[in-house]
């Protein structure tokens, strides 16, 4: 009986895929605006896809409840081989801010900038904040 407290919480902890998402927060006193610009050839297969724009925009503003977006990626973690996959789909990647803008146009960069922000104990988040 004893064995069964210790089993069932490690095959609940080893069952259970975190669920993949970009999160994106606004805690500056200005707006922002994040753009991810679909390549033609992969918009309708990337998850991006949520519209039937190649331009899925992201106005965040300053007051609560409409500073967060969050997008969701199916179940895992983010490797650098999912990150990478979703960089591919991806044209290019624009935040527009009031202090200072960024615009990332090549897949490599796509990466480096998503992978340097996962975050949580499995890597299942990528969390993009603003002050």
């Amino acid at each position: 009986m004893r064995y069964f407290f210790v089993i069932i919480p490690v095959l609940f902890l080893l069952s259970c895929d975190p669920s993949r998402r970009i999160n994106m927060q606004n805690k500056s006193n200005n707006d922002v605006e994040v753009i991810f610009k679909l390549k033609e050839d992969s918009a309708k297969t990337s998850p991006f896809f949520i519209s039937n724009s190649t331009k899925v925009n992201f106005s965040l503003k300053n007051t609560k409840p409409h500073n967060l977006a969050a997008i969701s990626f199916g179940l895992g973690k983010w490797t650098k081989t999912s990150i990478k996959n979703i960089a591919d789909d991806l044209e290019s990647f624009e935040i527009k801010h009031a202090k200072d803008s960024i615009l990332l146009t090549t897949e490599d960069q796509i990466a480096e900038y998503l992978f340097a922000k996962r975050k949580g104990t499995f890597k299942s988040r990528i969390e993009i904040s603003f002050r």
